[in-house]
């Protein structure tokens, strides 16, 4: 089990559904960065931080978070 001291497990299986809708949306290529960050009320730079972190992680936003010190 994954954790992540300031989220629960609720929080962290809620934001991946998020993270991953961002994501489709992005690659879609139908909406900007700044369109989908004013659906999620954040902003473009934290839609891409969303993004890259996805993509880094091959679908998963919490890849870094679930292989620390493996």
């Amino acid at each position: 089990m994954m954790r992540i001291q300031s989220l629960s497990q609720e929080d962290i299986a809620k934001n991946e559904e998020t993270y991953k809708q961002i994501f489709q949306l992005y690659d879609s290529g139908t909406m900007t960065l700044k369109e989908i960050g004013q659906i999620y009320n954040v902003s473009k730079q934290r839609i891409w931080q969303i993004v890259t972190r996805i993509q880094k992680g091959n679908g998963d936003y919490y890849h870094e978070h679930r292989n620390k010190g493996s």
